[in-house]
């Protein structure tokens, strides 16, 4: 009878700690499951972005040729143009054809990554940039396929556009507009590129502020 009464009061107890112990391992699990999910959401997205950029990797190094760095450095096309848009920069577009193409290409871009040191920054800082690296002509965005079309499809080449992408035209020779070898040429182009775009910006802004001018008198009228 003792033995029976004084154990009794466990049962209670233990069926108390038993229920704690259950939800626990459940809440536990839920969680478990929660975080497993959103691990791999989030693995999902890094493994999405991660493919996205090894893509756009490869397709401006296809061969070897290496995508520059630094600042105003775009990856594609239509990145640079909603930078340029955005902070009113001219860009600076510089289209090549793979080394199987075009070995003068590879010669261009080997030049380019040597040199880099020659550049001034101030240059550099003045234009949103991007390499085109191509295999075939329908590739290319329609506004520089049109471009292209006017004066042929040689390469490599430049343009430098306004950041509304009107054609800044410095090249070294009317029938090949935007033909620019070697370093020296190309810095000094990039210097009359940067010089036409400031006065362009300079007659933008003038224009803009006369047609304010003339809009705020006709409303004091």
């Amino acid at each position: 009878m003792s033995s029976s009464s004084s154990s009794s009061p466990l049962f209670p107890r233990r069926s108390l700690l038993l229920v704690v112990v259950v939800v626990v391992v459940v809440v536990a699990s839920l969680t478990s499951v929660s975080a497993s999910a959103s691990d791999a959401e989030t693995l999902d997205n890094l493994k999405g972005a991660t493919i996205e950029k090894i893509t756009k990797y490869l397709h401006h190094t296809s061969l070897g040729y290496p995508l520059p760095e630094g600042p105003l450095w775009h990856g594609d096309y239509e990145e640079a143009v909603g930078a340029a848009f955005a902070d009113k920069k001219p860009m600076m577009v510089v289209i090549t054809e793979i080394p199987a193409k075009c070995y003068i290409c590879k010669l261009f871009r080997d030049a380019w990554v040597r040199d880099q040191a020659m550049y001034p920054e101030f240059l550099l800082d003045h234009f949103h940039k991007v390499f085109i690296n191509t295999e075939k002509f329908d590739e290319l965005p329609l506004k520089l396929r049109n471009m292209l079309s006017t004066d042929g499809a040689y390469f490599p080449r430049i343009y430098f556009l306004t950041w509304d992408e009107g054609d800044i035209v410095v090249g070294e020779s009317e029938d090949l507009p935007h033909k620019i070898d070697g370093t020296h040429n190309i810095i000094d182009a990039m210097q009359k590129a940067k010089k036409e775009s400031d006065e362009y910006e300079v007659e933008r802004r003038a224009y803009a502020e006369e047609k304010r001018r003339k809009r705020a008198a006709r409303e004091n009228l």
